[in-house]
């Protein structure tokens, strides 16, 4: 049933007490001297499930005594004896943190059921102190697998931006979490092509950084065999792969959507899938911006062998400026809760300056000032490339 530390310095009332319990199945430990109570208790304190003690005692009060034993373990439930005319000190060892109090005389049916519940309470504590220890070893091995997440996708972007002669290239990140669900990558694949792309992967976190990783390592991968008589081929072969990966290596619910490109740096002819991705921008002065559509399924959500991918190109002219960007760019809200559209969207674009000043701050600027903040819903990444004259 449980060993009972007993505490009374009348040796009657301690013998009865032990007998008792002892009826009971309990494994009764007495004492009639506080102090030694106390040392035993020090040396025996996971073995014992409950106290029960009087209050008056001689060389160290019942409060005194209460103290000491919450000091070594303060999940473990002390029960007190005391006489009627004593309740101011059971009011006050109740304050200390005793489990109950017991009047005496009492009958050994209301000290069995109080020594139960004292137990119980002292096992229920001890219990929820080690789910919380859990809890917190979990919590820091989540952080920590979080900062490797975050390592992991800050090593994945690009750390530096091509420099060609005949063009302007800027990019822009910012996560809304500690571990976001954008990721980009923009690199000159030789003398004459450059590659891009925007994926936004549906969760942040942990399994982000994995899906990053996942189109990452495939971009890589396929880049080593690319044909570049055939370009649209191998942009097709990509999507499928892509498509089939983050279907088959991730979570049932986990989806991205992705525009990636291909750039003739002599041409400026640009091939390009769009899987799902919301339309990008052609920003060409005096006319009005041309939108690149989503030429390819969502990635993840279907097996390839039931879609269609599409490749589609466009060429760049001297001054245009190709403007790509994730959801969070339009994810936005102004302040009577009118979410950024289409017509707001391309009204902001009609309004950015081309060839002054950079467009990425240019549409910044006026996305901060259509939502009256500086911070986004949700993550932004932003890439503009602009063929010079």
């Amino acid at each position: 049933m449980g060993k009972i530390l007993l505490i009374d310095d009348e040796i009657l009332i301690l013998e009865n007490l032990k007998f008792v319990l002892e009826l009971e199945d309990f494994e009764v430990i007495d004492f009639d001297d506080p102090q030694e109570a106390l040392s035993y208790f020090r040396e025996n304190t996971p073995l014992i499930d409950a106290i029960i003690t009087d209050m008056r005692l001689p060389g160290l009060s019942g409060l005194e005594l209460i103290d000491a034993f919450l000091q070594y373990m303060p999940e473990i439930g002390i029960i007190v004896l005391t006489g009627h005319g004593d309740m101011d000190n059971a009011i006050q060892a109740l304050k200390r943190g005793a489990f109950d109090y017991i009047l005496k005389p009492t009958s050994s049916d209301n000290l069995i059921h109080i020594l139960q519940q004292a137990i119980l309470k002292k096992n229920m504590a001890l219990e929820i102190k080690q789910m919380q220890k859990q809890i917190q070893e979990q919590n820091q091995y989540l952080l920590s697998i979080m900062d490797s997440a975050k390592t992991l996708i800050s090593n994945l972007l690009p750390k530096f931006i091509p420099q060609i002669p005949s063009l302007s290239i800027d990019t822009f990140y910012q996560c809304c979490d500690e571990v976001g669900g954008d990721i980009y990558d923009i690199c000159r694949i030789d003398d004459s092509h450059l590659y891009f792309y925007i994926c936004d992967i549906s969760s942040h976190g942990i399994l982000s950084a994995v899906v990053a990783s996942l189109v990452k390592s495939t971009v890589d991968y396929h880049l080593k065999f690319i044909d570049f008589s055939c370009i649209s081929d191998f942009l097709h072969t990509f999507m499928i792969t892509i498509n089939n990966e983050v279907l088959e290596k991730t979570s049932p619910d986990t989806f991205a959507t992705m525009f990636i490109g291909i750039l003739n740096i002599k041409t400026h002819v640009l091939h390009y899938a769009s899987a799902g991705h919301i339309p990008q921008y052609v920003l060409r002065s005096g006319v009005q911006p041309m939108e690149l559509l989503s030429n390819c399924p969502i990635l993840g959500m279907f097996r390839s062998h039931m879609l269609t991918f599409s490749i589609s190109e466009t060429t760049l002219c001297v001054g245009d400026t190709l403007l790509c960007f994730s959801d969070g760019a339009v994810e936005i809200f102004d302040l009577k809760g009118y979410m950024l559209d289409t017509a707001d969207l391309e009204n902001i674009l009609s309004s950015i300056s081309i060839g002054t000043g950079s467009t990425i701050a240019s549409m910044l600027a006026y996305l901060h000032e259509y939502q009256n903040s500086t911070l986004f819903r949700d993550d932004l990444t932003m890439i503009s490339i602009q063929k010079k004259a």
